[in-house]
Order: C-alpha cells, then sequence, then structure tokens
C-alpha cells in the first residue's frame, strides 16, 4: 500500500470521527439535558454527514448523489423544525417525508437500470414475496402500536392520516432496501446497511411518535436521536457504496 493509499485511508477514517463525534455530543446534551447547547448540537450531526458525504463521494457522482444529497438536506430541514416541537412537528415530519421518497427513488431507478441490464428471473419471485413479507410485517406492527391514535380524542383526524401516509412511505422504504439488497448481483458488505439503515429509521421515528402521542417514556429522545443518526450514516454507507 501506497503513502497516497494510507493518507486516503486515514483522511476517511478521521473524517469518519468527526462525524460520529457529532453524534456522540448531540447524545450527551439530550442525555445531560443541555438546553442551551441543543439548538446547536440537534442540527449539528446531519451538517457534518452532509459534509462527510461530499467529502467521500467519487468525483464521477452522478444523479444518485444529487438525491442522496437531497434526502440529507431535507433530513436536517426536518431537524430543524423539530427543534419547535409543537408548531414544528407537521413541517419536520414532511421533511423527512420528502427525504424518503429521495431515498426511494435511488432505489427504484437502480433496480430499473438492474432490469434493463438482464437479472435472472428466477431470482425475482422469492425477492417479491420477501419484499411483500417485510411490508406487510411493519405494517402490521404500526397499525398494532398506533391503533389508539384511530380514537380522535386523542389526536385530530388529519394528524392520524399524516401519520399513516408516513408510515407506509417508511414501510415501503425499509421493504425497498430488502428487496434491493436481496437482488442486487453485485452485493457487497456496505450495501446490507441500506436495510439497517431504514429499519433503524422506522425505529426512531415509532419511538418519537410513541412518545409523542402514545405515552413518554423515560430517555425516549436520547434513544430517538441515537437510532436517528445511525439510521442516516447506515443509509449513507449503504448509498455512497452503489455510486
Amino acid at each position: 500500500m501506497g503513502y497516497l493509499m494510507i493518507d486516503e485511508y486515514f483522511g476517511n477514517l478521521l473524517l469518519t470521527a468527526i462525524v460520529l463525534a457529532g453524534f456522540f455530543v448531540d447524545w450527551l446534551a439530550v442525555g445531560l439535558n443541555w438546553q442551551k447547547l441543543k439548538p446547536i448540537t440537534k442540527p449539528l450531526p446531519m451538517i457534518l454527514l452532509i459534509l462527510w458525504t461530499i467529502l467521500l463521494a467519487p468525483n464521477h457522482g452522478d444523479w444518485s448523489l444529487v438525491l442522496l444529497m437531497a434526502a440529507q438536506i431535507f433530513g436536517l430541514i426536518g431537524d430543524i423544525f423539530l427543534l419547535f416541537p409543537e408548531k414544528g412537528f407537521l413541517f419536520g415530519l414532511a421533511a423527512f417525508l420528502v427525504g424518503h421518497f429521495f431515498y426511494i427513488g435511488i432505489l427504484l431507478v437502480t433496480l430499473i437500470h438492474q432490469f434493463q441490464d438482464g437479472v435472472e428471473i428466477v431470482r425475482v419471485p422469492i425477492k417479491v414475496l420477501l419484499y411483500l413479507l417485510t411490508s406487510g410485517i411493519i405494517l402490521a406492527f404500526f397499525y398494532w402500536v398506533f391503533k389508539p391514535l384511530r380514537d380522535p380524542d386523542k389526536v385530530r383526524p388529519a394528524m392520524w392520516a399524516a401519520i399513516q401516509v408516513y408510515g407506509w412511505v417508511l414501510a415501503e422504504l425499509v421493504a425497498l432496501t430488502v428487496f434491493f439488497t436481496l437482488l442486487s448481483q453485485t452485493q457487497t458488505l456496505y450495501q446490507y446497511s441500506l436495510p439497517i439503515g431504514a429499519f433503524l429509521f422506522f425505529i426512531s421515528d415509532s419511538l418519537l411518535a410513541y412518545n409523542k402521542f402514545i405515552h413518554p417514556f423515560y430517555d425516549a429522545h436520547l434513544w430517538i436521536h441515537m437510532t436517528y443518526h445511525l439510521a442516516q450514516f447506515s443509509l449513507a454507507v449503504g448509498f455512497l457504496s452503489m455510486i
């Protein structure tokens, strides 16, 4: 290994360490309730992750890099809105929803290209069944946990409708990452971070909704932040491995 490759390796390692340090600082601020630092530490992780993506992305990055950056930027916007949990919740929800659509867009366009290049048809049916099974299990869990929200005394019907739309889109993201990873002809270890990241996103948002609408629980915001940041990082790793 030449000196250039060693420098590049340790440079990437340093950038990653900085991002993870940004995560940890926010977790400390949340866990120790550092109110004055929260407005700074909450958007910091996504700002660092966006810079990390820009610096590690290949110079020949294509449309998928643009969509990845857009998804991360809307994640940052969602974080900023959630600094104002009462007035900004719906706007934050909408921002994260748009971000999910960008993630889904990367997967769908890549899958279309794979089918155009010729995927063995015999490999498809079982993967479709697993995709449907994954989506079905997630949605069944979603409606089981959030069944109380059907009561208009709990939340307004419009809010419940918005939560359902978000749940369906997030379930689609998780199922698509599973389908894509299993179907990919050039699987790498990094691609398995896609379903991991999508599933962590589902956990994070489920914890957020449960804490806000069903029953507040101890250290909820810490667990929400931890799973959310690891979700965004895992998705970034997985999508960058495809570019």
